[in-house]
């Protein structure tokens, strides 16, 4: 058949829930060692997941960070373009451990800290 995409959507989804499964370790292991006070997962199709956000990440001052998960560099330039300010990390299956995930986390927290952030006090 010429000219038809034919795409995995149930392996797509496997590699999406195994990638946001490791950014949710990191972040439990940020939360045990009081690098963040706590993060919430946001519900499928839920009122965040719909804005583009997959983890709100609550900051020890109170401030919050938003994130979103992607498995792969292919469906980024549509996240790029919904939602621009957006943070996002890319977790591939093959190439990242739990703690390289820690280091982008902080490193995507530390970034939005000096640009733009949302009280939650």
């Amino acid at each position: 058949m010429r000219g038809v995409l034919v795409v995995n959507v149930r392996r797509m989804d496997d590699q999406g829930q195994e990638a946001e499964s490791k950014v949710e370790r990191a972040l439990f292991f940020l939360k045990e060692h009081k690098f963040i006070s706590r993060y919430i997962n946001a519900k499928k199709n839920g009122e965040l997941d719909n804005e583009g956000i997959d983890y709100l990440i609550i900051l020890k001052t109170g401030m919050a960070c938003l994130l979103q998960v992607k498995s792969s560099r292919s469906s980024l330039s549509r996240h790029k373009k919904k939602y621009p300010d957006t943070p996002y990390i890319i977790v591939e299956p093959r190439d990242c451990s739990i703690k390289l995930i820690e280091k982008r986390i902080v490193g995507i927290i530390r970034k939005a800290l000096r640009t733009t952030f949302i009280s939650c006090r």
